[in-house]
């Protein structure tokens, strides 16, 4: 038994075991689990099916995605598009002095997946704009 709130028998233990490992897992011999670990450890793809798999997923990129959101997408994932999809700068867009660190959007908050309705700004910049648009 142990101590504190979750106390579990030997028999409850080997059963989550069992559950984790997979239920068909427990029902095998040492030596043909260690058959099926070395097989699974050998197996290889040929060249023409490395590359037959890589054209299948250059497919299945950006707005092709079966995870695609479109403009339902969180603000912070859409801030890491427009940071993919927007050239940084050298300096900040506002006061051309300091390095750009984060993507503002400049459109009263109207997010969109256009990345003229953002501007790389520094921290400074960025927080005294978000303080005005408050």
């Amino acid at each position: 038994m142990t101590s504190g709130i979750y106390k579990r028998t030997e028999e409850h233990r080997k059963k989550l075991s069992l559950t984790h490992l997979g239920k068909s897992w427990g029902k095998h011999t040492k030596e043909s689990k260690k058959r099926m670990s070395l097989a699974h450890l050998r197996k290889k793809h040929s060249k023409k099916t490395k590359i037959k798999i890589s054209e299948a997923h250059k497919g299945m990129l950006g707005e092709k995605s079966s995870n695609w959101k479109g403009d339902k997408v969180g603000k912070i994932a859409l801030h890491i598009w427009i940071r993919n999809h927007k050239p940084k700068p050298q300096f900040c867009e506002f006061c051309n002095e300091r390095k750009p660190y984060d993507v503002a959007n400049i459109k009263n908050h109207q997010y969109t997946r256009n990345p003229n309705d953002y501007k790389w700004l520094c921290r400074s910049c960025h927080t005294k704009l978000d303080k005005g648009i408050k």
